[in-house]
């Protein structure tokens, strides 16, 4: 992610803005989501800690199915380009709100290929956001699977069991029925 602060703001003093990792509505830890130089604790009454955003340079992070990155401190016209890695298999998309307005899709090519926001967008008073979707284009599993022979051998040994039980019970009543009578 590269940030730019607008010309006519003063950009923050300390060289990033603060941005917290969010998952199922609470602020998480964001060790797991970047390089162990760029995460802070936030000092002003509740402690939550937040990945460093820089305005000098691009900013690496990784977020989970689920998590968000929340900026609470963006000037309007700040602007911003993310760029997300491809991962073979998959298919990216983003969706992109800009002030308030309605979401524009662009799609990534599949297998391994960076899909961005587009354009470089700008923060406006209302809502804002890039949502990147993934979707799994990998061919799934029909057939047997090798890891899953073990299972089905144990299965039919124990089918093969109980039939031999059931044969051999009823030869012995069949025998033992001949021999009353």
């Amino acid at each position: 992610m590269t940030i730019t602060p607008p010309s006519l703001a003063t950009p923050p003093v300390s060289g990033f803005y603060r941005a917290y990792v969010v998952e199922d509505g609470a602020v998480i830890d964001p060790s797991d989501n970047a390089a162990a130089g760029l995460s802070g604790t936030d000092t002003t009454g509740d402690e939550y800690d937040y990945i460093k955003i820089s305005t000098s340079e691009p900013t690496a992070f990784k977020l989970k199915d689920g998590q968000k990155l929340v900026f609470v401190d963006t000037p309007v016209g700040t602007s911003y380009k993310v760029t997300e890695t491809g991962v073979a298999g998959y298919q990216a998309k983003v969706d992109v709100t800009t002030n308030g307005g309605a979401p524009v899709t662009t799609n990534g090519a599949s297998i391994g290929a960076d899909v961005a926001t587009g354009a470089t967008e700008r923060v406006g008073e209302a809502a804002n956001g890039a949502a990147f979707t993934n979707t799994n284009t990998g061919t799934t599993p029909t057939g047997l699977v090798i890891s899953d022979i073990p299972f089905i051998g144990l299965i039919a040994l124990a089918i093969g069991a109980v039939v031999a039980f059931v044969v051999t019970k009823s030869r012995k009543s069949r025998k033992s029925a001949a021999a009353a009578a």
